[in-house]
């Protein structure tokens, strides 16, 4: 019987994130970039999302129109806030690169990749009688 053993603070980290691959900046150019896993809901509630971002979340699990809020928003209004909730979860989950390090250089496509690598299926996150 093998003697058991705490894993370290190395391995942890190694374990909880994970490499994904996002688009370059030439054509079939892409680089990999190392995320840890991030929460709407758990931002949302530590104050990590702004208040004015966080209609944006609720649109976001809203489905078939079941929202128990109604927000009404221009299209450009959705866009900037959604562009901003974007920008903070990229802050957010990027351990390598930072965020700090290559904000200025990110893509809006690239944004939209490591949001969409971070949040998966948010349809998996409704209650199955919303569905």
């Amino acid at each position: 019987m093998s003697e058991r053993k705490p894993i370290s603070a190395e391995q942890f980290r190694n374990k909880a994130t994970r490499l994904i691959d996002i688009d370059g900046f030439e054509a079939g150019e892409v680089f990999s970039i190392r995320i840890k896993p991030v929460s709407l809901l758990a931002m949302m509630s530590n104050g990590r999302i702004p208040n004015e971002l966080k209609s944006v979340i609720v649109t976001l699990f809203n489905t078939n129109g079941k929202n128990t809020k109604q927000i009404k928003m221009n299209e450009m209004e959705e866009i900037i806030l959604m562009k901003q909730l974007m920008d903070k979860v990229c802050e957010d989950c990027m351990v390598e690169p930072k965020y700090e390090e290559v904000a200025e250089y990110l893509t809006d496509q690239q944004k939209t990749q490591i949001f969409m690598a971070t949040q998966g299926n948010i349809k998996d996150y409704i209650p199955s009688d919303e569905k």
